[in-house]
């Protein structure tokens, strides 16, 4: 079953390059290496983020928190994550 999931986080900016760049927070590496790995299994992976970068990186769509509106109004997310964040769980039901 292929599954359409979300990721959020905020803090440092990051995309799916910036980890083999320079240094990552824990965190966002995590994310970043478990988004891949789903898109890596056929799942449709998307993650919002401070992204100066805006693009698909290992499979994934990085896109800046400032696109959520937008792009949630476009895609029906079946997974919704919320990572350190959890103010952004809300923001899934807009």
């Amino acid at each position: 079953m292929r599954l359409t999931i979300g990721f959020y986080t905020e803090g440092i900016p990051f995309d799916g390059r910036t980890m083999y760049e320079k240094a990552l927070g824990g965190s966002e590496t995590a994310l970043a290496c478990m988004a891949a790995e789903l898109a890596r299994r056929g799942h449709s992976v998307t993650v919002f983020c401070r992204c100066e970068r805006p693009g698909r990186y290992d499979g994934v769509d990085y896109h800046d928190l400032g696109e959520l509106p937008r792009t949630r109004r476009l895609i029906d997310f079946d997974v919704w994550i919320a990572s350190r964040f959890a103010g952004a769980l809300a923001l899934a039901d807009r």
